[in-house]
């Protein structure tokens, strides 16, 4: 029994540090860029090199998005954001709904995401 508790909570703990490593590099494009182009020596402990090809695809995709409808782009941005306080505002009334606070996540990480892509292409000192 010792052994299944160890097991599964070092399992978790690797999962946990493998998806903050794919927050980090969601929210860091150019840390993404460098990532990639030294991974196939060194890539970074909890992420294989596939998986930063498929977050690097993703971030790809906004960055075209925002490329292609900058407008269309921004206005994806404040529905989100628009999205985000209306289930705030419902978990403040019914704090017992667990599936508000994952939605709240949810959003919270897809505008950062956004918007990381908006400075790492918009910004004046890229």
């Amino acid at each position: 029994m010792r052994y299944f508790i160890f097991v599964s909570l070092a399992l978790s703990l690797i999962a946990c540090a493998s998806s903050e490593d794919v927050r980090y590099y969601r929210l860091h494009p150019k840390a993404l860029q460098r990532a990639l182009k030294n991974c196939p020596d060194s890539h970074p402990r909890q992420i294989a090199c596939a998986e930063l090809i498929k977050i690097a695809d993703e971030v790809n995709t906004l960055a075209y998005q925002l490329q292609r409808d900058p407008q269309g782009f921004g206005n994806t941005i404040l529905t989100s954001e628009a999205k985000l306080a209306e289930l705030e505002r419902d978990f403040k009334k019914n704090k017992a709904q667990s599936g508000l606070y994952t939605e709240i996540a949810q959003e919270k990480q897809k505008i950062a995401e956004y918007l990381a892509i908006v400075q790492w292409l918009e910004s004046p000192g890229k």
